[in-house]
């Protein structure tokens, strides 16, 4: 719980949160979703897309399942990056990888849909707003 405290308090310092979560087992802890996430999250808002997503698969490595949480962070970094086709990636992935049973909410369409405004993917995006329709995240 420390860690994950110490890494939401480091804001956009990218790199002091990764430096918390790589310390965590010389501390005998184990990474959890939370300092994952926590992390991931860090580097979005601190524009490394790369760091996010390496982390975000990383993820798997410690046999741990990415939320909802995770999901959103990874797409909105990517999506940061104008990496658009990244993003619509981990967007599909939700709900369909087996270990997590993730299903995009609201934030998760609204950052695959920012990602595609900020690649000019307007195509894509009118899918996503069909599918926001018709899904339960719908804010009908």
């Amino acid at each position: 719980a420390t860690y994950n405290t110490a890494m939401r308090a480091c804001g956009r310092q990218w790199e002091a949160a990764l430096h918390f979560l790589a310390a965590a087992p010389l501390a005998a802890l184990a990474p959890d979703v939370l300092g994952c996430s926590t992390a991931i999250s860090r580097c979005d808002r601190a524009s490394q897309w790369r760091w996010s997503l390496w982390l975000f698969w990383s993820i798997f490595d410690h046999a741990l399942s990415p939320n909802a949480f995770c999901f959103n962070a990874a797409i909105s970094a990517c999506g940061r990056g104008r990496q658009w086709a990244f993003s619509l990636d981990l967007f599909g992935r939700m709900g369909r990888e087996s270990a997590t049973g993730v299903r995009p909410d609201a934030a998760s369409f609204g950052a695959a849909l920012t990602a595609c405004e900020r690649s000019s993917k307007w195509q894509h995006a009118v899918g996503l707003m069909a599918a926001l329709l018709s899904s339960p995240a719908s804010p009908r």
